[in-house]
């Protein structure tokens, strides 16, 4: 078995590699079943399961070390196919799933930090998923640190910048795994410490091979690592993640902010925000970085027009932000929180993005409406304007919906600021649209599934 399954991986006709990819599809399916559900399966080994019983598959062990090694002459330098790489995803889905034989837990370790150079991004993200489901034990952050540490050293080789970016992947996939199967694994100060000694490292000299003790707030992003955006972004999200999980836990007293702070401290960093040459995951990730900024030192002025000079660059990074800006909320002003998502509605032409601000300003006004803190709500001849003009832009099925879930937060919070004639109006214009809504809702259930099922009151 072994034989027929490396034997193929080197062919040059895709005939014949694909039929050895089939045999190890079947193998895999073979050995975990096909009953798995689907979020099981992306997630990957939780470090204590016993997925595979590799003593019943004495083979299997040589099989994946094979194919591992296989993948790797493929990727030497010079070489620029990609057979041998194919043969290399059934067995690194296998490991990430079962987690690594002890037998050759050593050697299959260090033959998948070898695709963390890979040029592909692909491969490095599926090699450092896996590299996850062989760290989940109470040293990764040793092993991880120390991969971090030894990769700056080597951005200037080949293949020097892909290994440091899955490297960062790898910190990533770990954390987020370890906070959900063993949270007791996840140091907080130590993993801080880790990454105080990532960014005393790459802010050195232009000599990476001399670390010199200053302090790391007062340095700046300068080095070639960091001119990478994939590199930034990965830094970048790793810090994020570290942020959300001290606000999940209220975690005090730790030195998050001040990283936070020394990565923006570079205006050449803090403005690819709004650069139209960054890449879009290095503006999510800046994007979010700076809410979780502007939010810990309180400037809700800043906040909003970061989120607003974002949004005309690029949708789906202020959507991010729009996403990390709720999980603040209890941190933030809720007149603030309202000028923002209004500054969204009426300065944003994407049906999408205000969508999102309008379901966030229902929330919010919601909140202070059952509070009764009224000095909350936004003026209402400011949301007078934003019904208007909701009213005239362009809509999709999501807007609509938005739209409809809040004029009754609107309609409320306007109401409470007025009194006669006009109030008595909106209202009876508000039941007529919520009525034809219904109407509507009744039309297109009729057309996709019946009247049948269609009561009302």
């Amino acid at each position: 078995m072994r034989d027929h399954c490396c034997a193929w991986s080197d062919r040059t006709r895709w005939a014949i590699r694909n039929c050895g990819l089939l045999l190890l599809r079947s193998l895999v399916d073979c050995v975990f079943g096909t009953s798995e559900n689907k979020s099981s399966i992306e997630a990957g080994w939780d470090g204590k399961t016993t997925r595979i019983h590799y003593h019943k598959y004495p083979t299997l062990p040589g099989v994946l070390v094979c194919l591992l090694k296989s993948g790797q002459e493929a990727m030497r330098p010079g070489l620029q196919n990609t057979r041998g790489v194919e043969a290399v995803f059934p067995a690194l889905d296998m490991i990430r799933r079962a987690g690594p034989p002890d037998s050759l837990r050593s050697e299959i370790q260090e033959l998948i930090l070898g695709y963390l150079r890979s040029p592909v991004w692909h491969v490095r993200e599926m090699a450092a998923r896996t590299l996850c489901s062989c760290l989940l034990h109470e040293h990764w952050l040793d092993v991880v640190e120390a991969l971090l540490q030894s990769s700056f050293p080597k951005i200037d080789h080949p293949g020097g910048h892909n290994q440091l970016h899955g490297a960062y992947m790898v910190l990533k996939f770990v954390f987020e795994r370890m906070a959900v199967v063993m949270p007791q694994g996840i140091a907080g100060e130590r993993l801080l410490r880790c990454i105080r000694s990532i960014i005393k490292l790459t802010k050195t000299s232009d000599n990476l091979n001399r670390i010199e003790a200053i302090l790391w707030q007062a340095t700046t992003l300068s080095l070639p690592a960091f001119r990478c955006h994939e590199i930034l972004a990965a830094h970048i999200e790793v810090i994020n993640l570290v942020a959300l999980h001290e606000l999940d836990h209220r975690i005090q007293g730790s030195d998050i902010d001040r990283i936070a702070a020394a990565v923006l401290s570079d205006p050449n960093v803090s403005v690819l925000v709004s650069a139209s040459q960054t890449s879009p995951l290095l503006r999510t990730q800046l994007g979010k970085l700076l809410v979780y900024h502007h939010v810990q030192s309180r400037d809700a002025y800043g906040l909003r027009g970061i989120v607003t000079e974002t949004a005309s660059v690029d949708v789906n990074a202020a959507s991010a932000m729009l996403e990390a800006v709720s999980t603040f909320d209890d941190q933030l002003d809720s007149a603030e929180l309202c000028q923002l998502y209004l500054d969204i509605c009426l300065g944003s032409s994407s049906c999408e993005l205000r969508t999102a601000a309008l379901n966030r300003l229902a929330d919010v006004l919601t909140r202070i409406l059952t509070s009764n803190m009224m000095e909350g709500l936004p003026a209402s001849v400011s949301l007078i304007g934003l019904w208007a003009d909701l009213r005239e832009g362009s809509l999709n099925p999501s807007l609509s919906n938005a739209i409809i879930r809040s004029s009754g937060p609107i309609l409320s919070a306007i109401m409470r600021q007025e009194t006669g004639q006009d109030s008595s109006s909106r209202l009876a214009r508000w039941s007529g649209m919520m009525a034809a809504a219904v109407k509507d809702e009744q039309v297109r259930a009729a057309k996709t599934g019946g009247t049948s099922e269609i009561q009302v009151g």
